[in-house]
């Protein structure tokens, strides 16, 4: 009477490069929303007063893009791929701001962006999942 090993799942349970690609989904979906809100700002009526919401909207959006595509990649675990997907996502994003601005973040900026990133980022993941 012995263990048995054919039954066992060999394949990691964590597929660190579908986060990765979620997350590269992630940033260049946010680029390209931030470029199509920045023509409608420039060549419509809209006022820039929105803009802070409009950038919290752009910021998640991108976030459940990269929860989804890393949930479709990883076929399994979409919850954790997607929240995965999100923290690369929302590192890479203060990366890039802390270069690109030049103010300082405050504590309530980074929290609010933190939450939405992994909110987003874990939404994705449970919706993509599946499909």
């Amino acid at each position: 009477m012995g263990f048995s090993t054919q039954n066992i799942d060999r394949t990691p349970s964590i597929n660190l490069s579908a986060m990765i690609k979620g997350s590269f989904v992630a940033l260049c979906s946010t680029l390209l929303l931030s470029m199509f809100t920045g023509l409608l700002l420039s060549f419509t009526s809209l006022s820039e007063a929105n803009l802070p919401g409009l950038a919290l909207g752009i910021l998640t959006l991108g976030a459940v893009g990269g929860g989804w595509t890393s949930s479709r990649m990883a076929k399994q675990k979409g919850l954790i791929h997607g929240f995965g997907a999100g923290v690369i996502f929302l590192l890479a994003a203060l990366a890039v701001s802390a270069v690109a601005l030049p103010t300082a973040f405050t504590l309530v900026g980074v929290v609010k962006k933190t939450l939405f990133c992994l909110f987003g980022g874990a939404l994705g993941g449970v919706l993509g999942v599946g499909r």
